[in-house]
């Protein structure tokens, strides 16, 4: 009697399917099999090297709210999916993860509240402060390869907005850079996380300026660093939402540093004074876009891929094609060489290999 596969109505030999399958295969045309193939197995699926199925932690309700991201802590590189929504404060709210996909951490509120007495929490976005620190949202964590531990003695200052860590040759944190209207603001800390200039924040204010070519609704989406470089700038990415045009303008860290005093004292504004190193894509995701040593990788809503360019060369590009879903997000490490994608729907985050 042939064995039942579990799920089956009726005996199937699965053996026998796959002499089958070999015959069809066999019989076919060269270029059909190519097809058959291409069908079956999209190209996304052979750079796949783990994948991580968090549908038994994360509720299917509160997924798309996640933020996902990647820090470099002690030599390491960690990826971040967290969330301030409030929902079931004893469902997981904050996974740590190595590069390849192990959980290390999964906290719920409740777990954060018992260690924390300070506030809840809140923001959506991560740093690595110059005193190694990793900074998640308002809560500062002491990184180790085997995990994460809460450090109580850090006054939370939340991150609302994307910022950046002054590592290796300066000594200030720079949070919360955003765009209002006419304006580019930031704040900074020092090592205590005291505001380096008197309160209220913004510490630093410069005018912005126009793009070339002109945006409609410009926001800042993210700013990247590599804090083990200082000679390598900071990139910051600007998304016009009305015309479906990214904006990636890069500044160098001793700039920021020094408050863009160089912009003010030049009467000049950001776009004007860098504007030589503006680069412009168009159909880019707004929530998958990532800085790596290797370049820029990000989702391409036109061609319905995973792009990689550079910089230096932003018109070579190396795709990959992926179906999106929607609330899709991506990062990458900072290394280069592979990215992650968080599937809200399936609840699934997939580590992709290099593919160019």
């Amino acid at each position: 009697m042939k064995k039942r596969i579990r799920g089956s109505r009726i005996g199937v030999d699965p053996l026998n399917c796959l002499r089958l399958f070999a015959v069809v295969i066999a019989l076919l045309p060269l270029d059909s099999c190519d097809v058959l193939f291409n069908g079956v197995f999209p190209p996304a699926v052979g750079q796949v090297t783990a994948r991580a199925d968090l549908s038994a932690s994360i509720a299917a309700a509160a997924a798309g709210s996640f933020s996902l991201s990647t820090v470099t802590a002690g030599g390491n590189e960690y990826i971040i999916l967290f969330t301030a929504f409030n929902f079931d404060v004893s469902r997981p709210h904050l996974l740590i993860m190595d590069s390849h996909l192990k959980v290390l951490n999964s906290f719920s509120i409740h777990d954060l509240a018992m260690m924390s007495a300070g506030p809840l929490l809140n923001g959506s976005f991560t740093m690595t402060d110059v005193s190694g620190f990793v900074v998640i949202g308002n809560m500062r964590f002491n990184a180790q390869p085997s995990g994460f531990t809460l450090d109580i003695s850090y006054p939370s200052v939340p991150l609302y907005a994307p910022s950046v860590s002054g590592m290796p040759s300066y000594l200030f944190n720079e949070t919360n850079f955003r765009v209002n209207g006419s304006s580019f603001f930031y704040d900074e800390y020092s090592t205590a996380w005291t505001l380096t200039t008197p309160p209220p924040p913004p510490s630093f204010t410069v005018p912005l300026g126009v793009p070339n070519p002109p945006a409609q609704f410009l926001r800042l989406a993210n700013v990247f660093a590599d804090q083990d470089s200082a000679a390598t700038p900071d990139l910051f990415v600007l998304q016009d939402d009305g015309t479906q045009r990214t904006f990636f303008l890069t500044i160098p860290k001793l700039d920021i540093d020094g408050g863009l005093s160089v912009v003010t004292s030049a009467s000049s504004n950001l776009f004007a004074y860098y504007g030589a190193s503006l680069v412009t894509k168009s159909n880019l995701s707004s929530q998958a876009i990532a800085f790596s040593r290797a370049g820029i990788i990000a989702y391409d809503d036109h061609s319905d891929s995973l792009v990689r360019f550079t910089l230096d060369a932003p018109d070579s590009v190396s795709s990959l094609p992926l179906n999106k879903v929607n609330g899709m997000k991506l990062a990458a490490g900072i290394s280069g060489g592979y990215c992650v994608v968080w599937d809200p729907v399936a609840r699934t985050l997939t580590r992709y290999e290099q593919w160019w």
